[in-house]
């Protein structure tokens, strides 16, 4: 498979495996050539017999690489996606550290930062009018 970028196509050796092109993602990526990185990583995604640690780890680093170019709207929905995996995932089956590291980026775009500051404090305006409630019923 050749997908073209500015300079020369890059070309996805079918038999590299899962890490391979991770890791060549990630060099990409060091070296500022953040299309060819995507590239990688959707090679991986792409691949027919991903594991779902492969998947997530594939995923973050796309959401990654889209927080580096502040495309928050598209980094989210892939956040949010890996959350909501390990949210309906036997708890060992994914690597734990991508709920957190997505917990972690979600955290930092701004319209998300504002919902979850605003989420908690509805939550503990709630849990006041409940208390009240409690005691009123004394």
């Amino acid at each position: 498979m050749a997908v073209s970028c500015k300079s020369a196509p890059v070309v996805i050796d079918e038999t590299m495996t899962t890490q391979e092109l991770i890791q060549k993602g990630q060099d990409a990526y060091q070296e500022g050539k953040y299309k060819m990185a995507l590239t990688y990583y959707q090679a991986v995604i792409d691949k027919p017999e991903i594991t779902p640690a492969n998947y997530i780890e594939a995923r973050y680093e796309i959401g990654h690489l889209y927080m580096k170019k502040k495309n928050y709207k598209a980094a989210r929905p892939i956040f949010e996606e890996i959350q909501e995996l390990f949210r309906n995932t036997m708890p060992g089956i994914l690597p734990a550290a991508y709920n957190k590291l997505a917990e972690i980026e979600l955290a930092k775009i701004p319209d998300t930062r504002q919902a979850i500051q605003a989420a908690k404090k509805l939550e503990e305006e709630k849990k006041q009018q409940e208390q009240v409630e409690a005691a009123d019923e004394y």
